[in-house]
């Protein structure tokens, strides 16, 4: 599985990393909204050279907070280039979203 991780805890992005390749996923890490997005970019350049219509990433994990665009806006753009990639939010902020 190919997992893009957009963390800015370097500690939290190291043990996601960690875990992920031990069961042998291919993992890719960034530590901003803007990294993330560019990594994403970069990955579906790739991929559609190489594949039609799929995603570049089993599944985008996503932190909530990030410096530069955050965790929504990351999503937001991901999804506008493809609409079928799964994202999962991870965030210590669970109160602050859901009062938003």
């Amino acid at each position: 599985m190919k997992v893009l991780i957009v963390e800015d805890n370097s500690q939290t992005a190291m043990q996601y990393q960690l875990a992920l390749e031990e069961r042998s996923h291919d993992v890719i890490v960034t530590h901003n909204g803007e990294e993330g997005c560019n990594a994403y970019s970069d990955a579906m350049k790739v991929t559609r050279s190489e594949q039609k219509n799929n995603s570049p990433f089993d599944i985008v994990v996503l932190d909530y907070r990030l410096p530069i665009k955050n965790g929504i806006q990351v999503a937001k753009k991901i999804t506008t280039k493809n609409p079928k990639q799964k994202i999962v939010f991870a965030t210590g902020h669970l109160e602050e979203i859901l009062s938003s």
